[in-house]
């Protein structure tokens, strides 16, 4: 599905960036698991979707996750790369992420495209820019991982 494969990108370069990284105060762990948390709300909103009041609360919850993944991508930029046994941990969580979201996402799949255009039409509405959203939060995984 266009849509879910458009917002795993963030996803995709989040485990990258958590693979290269930088030093601070945060914790690799609770940033990928802030991340995570904004994943699952994103597959429960879509979920929820069923007519054009759910469609229009969802697509408002799209824009508050969108603006949260940008908060952790700039927390990410901060991050150093792990040592090594906690590299390899991270990278099984990342792959337990994307798989968990991307099943879901595939199994929202059909019921989406099922929904009459009017649902449609009101979660685009209401979700507004959580595109640009989306697509800052990558561009700001990107960036942390090209320093």
């Amino acid at each position: 599905m266009k849509f879910s494969l458009r917002l795993l990108a963030p996803l995709c370069a989040a485990a990258a960036l958590f693979l290269s990284g930088c030093s601070s105060g945060d914790d690799h762990d609770k940033v990928l698991d802030d991340a995570a948390a904004q994943y699952d709300r994103m597959a429960k909103a879509l979920a929820s979707v069923t007519d054009k009041a759910s469609a229009e609360k969802a697509g408002k919850e799209m824009k508050s996750i969108a603006e949260e993944l940008k908060k952790t991508a700039t927390r990410a930029q901060a991050l150093g790369e792990p040592p090594v046994d906690v590299k390899a941990k991270v990278e099984n969580k990342m792959r337990a992420i994307e798989a968990k979201f991307s099943q879901a996402m595939e199994a929202q799949a059909p019921r989406i495209k099922a929904l009459p255009a009017d649902v449609i039409e009101a979660f685009k509405k209401a979700s507004g820019d959580a595109d640009t959203a989306w697509l800052d939060a990558s561009a700001a995984f990107k960036k942390a991982d090209k320093r």
